[in-house]
C-alpha cells in the first residue's frame, strides 16, 4: 500500500505474462500498428438498443407539463418519444416502451404537476453534452421533423427543469417487444444552475418499481453542461423492465436534466457502458475511451492509443503502454524532456496526459481536462521516461473519489 497526496493506493506489478507479452511482441505490434494509425477508422461495434429516450421537446412552454397546450392531462408522467424498436425511432408511439415519473408512481415523488411552474416542468434551452445516438445514427436534436410527423403537437427546444429536491423515476419496458434485457444503463445531460454549487443524485434500481436497490454510485452534477452514465451494477439483467429511480439533493436554484436515454443489451469496459460507436464514456477518470481495437484502446482526452493487456474490472487500475501523442513536444531537460517544474513540481506534457506533479515520482498525479483534449485525472506509476521516447508503461489507478 502506498499514500500518494492524502491517498492510500495499492499497485500490482505486472504479471509475468504480461512480461513476456510485451518483450516478445511489442515492437512487432507498434511496427504495424504505427502503418494504420494514419488511415485507421474507429470501427462499428456491438450496439446497445436504446428502449426509451425523452428530449422533453413534447411540452407545449416552459414551466407547463402540458402537451396539448389546453390541459395538464397526465402531468408527471412523461412518455418516451424515442426507442431502436420503432422506424424511424422518434415516434409518438415510443410510448410503451418507457415513462419519467414525477407523480408519485413508482416510488417518485408527487410534485403536484398538474399546476403551472410545479417544482419538475419543463425549462428553456436545450443541453448538449449528452449525445444519445439512436440505432439509425441520429441524435435526438436532429429528429425534430419525425416527432412531428408522427403526431407530436409540440416540437420546442425544453429540458426537463428541478427546483427541489425529489426522487424521479426513469422507467423502460421491454414487454411490448416480448423481450428481456441485460447490462441496463441510463445516459443523461445535467447542468446545475445553483450558484457554482451541485447537486447529488443518488440512484437505486427495480425490476418492478417496488422493490429497488442501491446503486453504488453516486451522480454529482455540475455548473458546466456535463453528460453521465450510470449502469445496473447486473441488477436488472434479465428483465423485461427497469426502473431508475434518482434521487435528487442539494438543488440550491434549478438542476436541469435532457437527452435522456435508457439502453439495454451492451457490453461495457472497466465497468462503463460502450455505446454503439463503441465508447465508453469514464467521464472524470480518463474521458472516452475506445475498445474496438481491444487490446489497444483509442483515449480521446490523450488523443492517442493504449495498449491495455488485462481489460480492468469495475474500479480497478490497469497496466498500459501509452503512445506519446504526436502532437506534444519534449525539448525540455526534465522528465521524458518535457521541459523543469514550476515551483509545486508541476509539469505540462502539452496536450497529451495534462498537467502532472512529480513530487511523489514515480508516482504522479496527473490533472488533466475531461472535457476536452488534454489529459486525464488519477494517479499513475510511471518510471521517468527517456527523452525522445515514443511511449512508456504505466499503472493507471483506479478513479480519484
Amino acid at each position: 500500500m502506498k499514500w500518494l497526496i492524502g491517498i492510500k493506493v495499492s499497485v500490482r506489478e505486472p504479471s509475468s505474462h504480461i512480461k513476456t507479452k510485451y518483450n516478445t511482441s511489442m515492437k512487432t505490434s507498434l511496427r504495424s500498428f504505427s502503418l494504420c494509425l494514419a488511415s485507421l477508422v474507429i470501427g462499428t461495434h456491438a450496439q446497445a438498443a436504446l428502449v426509451a429516450g425523452w428530449d422533453f421537446s413534447q411540452f407545449s412552454q416552459s414551466g407547463a407539463n402540458s402537451v396539448d397546450g389546453s390541459s395538464f392531462s397526465g402531468a408527471g408522467k412523461t412518455e418516451a418519444t424515442f426507442t431502436d424498436f420503432l422506424s424511424p425511432p422518434a415516434d409518438v408511439g415510443a410510448s410503451v416502451f418507457g415513462s419519467i415519473y414525477y407523480d408519485g408512481s413508482f416510488g417518485s415523488t408527487n410534485v403536484a404537476p398538474n399546476q403551472f411552474n410545479a417544482s419538475i416542468a419543463p425549462a428553456s434551452g436545450n443541453l448538449e453534452s449528452s449525445k444519445v445516438q439512436t440505432a439509425e445514427g441520429y441524435p435526438f436534436n436532429d429528429s425534430l421533423n419525425n416527432l412531428f410527423v408522427s403526431g407530436q403537437i409540440f416540437t420546442n427546444d425544453l429540458s426537463l427543469g428541478v427546483q427541489s429536491d425529489a426522487s424521479i423515476v426513469f422507467e423502460a419496458d421491454l414487454s411490448a417487444s416480448s423481450g428481456v434485457g441485460s447490462s441496463w444503463y441510463v445516459e443523461f445531460a445535467a447542468k446545475d444552475l445553483n450558484d457554482g454549487g451541485s447537486s447529488t443524485i443518488s440512484w437505486e434500481v427495480s425490476v418492478d418499481g417496488s422493490s429497488y436497490t442501491a446503486l453504488s454510485v453516486t451522480t454529482t452534477t455540475s455548473p458546466v453542461d456535463s453528460s453521465y452514465v450510470v449502469n445496473d451494477e447486473g441488477v436488472l439483467n434479465g428483465s423485461a423492465k427497469a426502473y431508475f429511480k434518482a434521487t435528487i439533493t442539494g438543488i440550491d436554484t434549478q438542476l436541469l436534466i435532457d437527452n435522456v436515454g435508457i439502453h439495454t443489451g451492451g457490453s461495457s469496459w472497466a465497468g462503463f457502458p460502450v455505446d454503439g460507436n463503441g465508447y465508453a464514456d469514464t467521464n472524470g477518470w480518463l474521458g472516452f475511451v475506445n475498445v474496438d481495437l481491444a487490446p489497444w484502446y483509442y483515449a480521446f482526452n490523450l488523443d492517442t492509443f493504449m495498449y491495455i493487456p488485462e481489460e480492468p474490472a469495475a474500479g480497478e487500475g490497469f497496466w498500459a503502454y501509452i503512445i506519446k501523442n504526436g502532437s506534444s513536444s519534449n525539448t525540455g531537460t526534465v522528465w521524458g524532456g518535457y521541459g523543469d517544474p514550476d515551483a509545486d513540481d508541476w509539469i505540462d506534457a502539452d496536450n497529451w496526459i495534462g498537467f502532472f506533479n512529480i513530487s511523489s515520482a514515480p508516482y504522479l498525479y496527473v490533472f488533466g481536462n475531461a472535457d476536452a483534449r488534454g489529459g486525464i485525472d488519477t494517479f499513475i506509476y510511471a518510471p521517468e521516461p527517456t527523452a525522445g521516447f515514443a511511449g512508456m508503461w504505466a499503472y493507471v489507478f483506479p478513479p480519484v473519489e
